[in-house]
């Protein structure tokens, strides 16, 4: 293995003390790097106890200013060669960072730049979930919103097994070079919380980047699989809006969004109706309804 490297984790903070202390607590073992610990906290009602170490940051913001504005706040801080950006609900393996940064060296010894790689992500019983996929044009997005995921091909794909240079990958947890985050400018905090990993890797493309995606190295998330509530869905419909409009102009962008309220409208219909058999479908037809008609405000 390499000589240890140098690496800030940037840990977002918001109102869930024992997954911060988890999350803590797992980069503190990881293997092959010598990590100093960022949390930045999003306005909870106390600042997080994250242990002894007087090396470690905590950095409260006083109101909740978003994940990437949070990120943006740590980066700030920062000062090691290396940086991870994580979720307040992730726990890496021991060996993930130090795979994660590998990787990113790999890809560098063969002439790539402003490399950026991502983990699997699984769940608690250790199963993969969706950690990186194609970036979404707008006809690949209308056709998710109105068909399916599958049916616009957007979502990444299980069958890919190896180490491989993907479009985005899952912001819940990132690692690459500060000096790669400072050239992007971090994230755009206008798009508060969802789709600003999407907005961070279009642009690291557009900057000659590369993403990679690292199977071999695994990270526990335990978000990311309940209704995230109607206002919430709402800001996220109107981020990809904000995306879309960025990259392809505002008619597309426009279509795009009107395909995502009736697609958002249909599915909340469909949950409903399954309210008697499944105790969470209430909760996920809400969560579509009302972020529909509340996007449109």
């Amino acid at each position: 293995m390499n000589q240890p490297a140098v690496v800030d984790a940037i840990v977002v903070s918001y109102f869930s003390p024992e997954d911060v202390r988890n999350s803590c607590a797992a980069l503190r073992r990881s293997a092959g790097v010598e990590v100093r610990l960022i949390v930045v906290d999003n306005g909870s009602a106390s600042a997080p106890r994250i242990g002894p170490d007087p090396d470690d940051i905590v950095h409260e913001l006083g109101v909740n200013r978003g994940f990437g504005a949070a990120c943006n706040a740590g980066l700030a801080l920062a000062t090691a060669p290396w940086v991870v950006l994580s979720n307040q609900d992730v726990e890496p393996d021991v060996s993930a960072v130090r795979l994660l940064i590998d990787a990113c060296e790999d890809h560098e010894a063969t002439g790539a730049s402003h490399v950026v790689a991502g983990p699997a992500l699984v769940d608690g019983g250790g199963r993969r979930k969706e950690s990186w996929h194609r970036f979404p044009t707008p006809s690949r997005h209308v056709l998710s919103f109105l068909v399916g995921d599958g049916a616009g091909k957007i979502r990444n794909c299980a069958e890919v097994e190896e180490e491989a240079v993907v479009d985005w990958v899952s912001g819940a947890f990132l690692v690459g070079r500060r000096e790669t985050f400072t050239l992007l400018g971090g994230f755009d905090e206008r798009y508060f919380m969802y789709v600003e990993d999407v907005d961070l890797f279009a642009r690291l493309r557009d900057a000659g980047g590369t993403c990679v995606w690292v199977p071999q190295a695994s990270v526990r998330h335990d978000g990311g699989d309940r209704p995230i509530g109607a206002d919430l869905y709402a800001h996220t419909l109107r981020n990809w809006r904000r995306f879309h409009t960025s990259r392809s102009g505002r008619l597309p962008a426009g279509i795009v969004f009107a395909s995502a309220i009736i697609g958002s409208v249909a599915r909340g219909l469909l949950w409903l109706g399954r309210g008697r058999r499944r105790v969470e479908a209430p909760a996920w037809g809400r969560m579509y309804l009302l972020g529909a008609v509340r996007a449109l405000r």
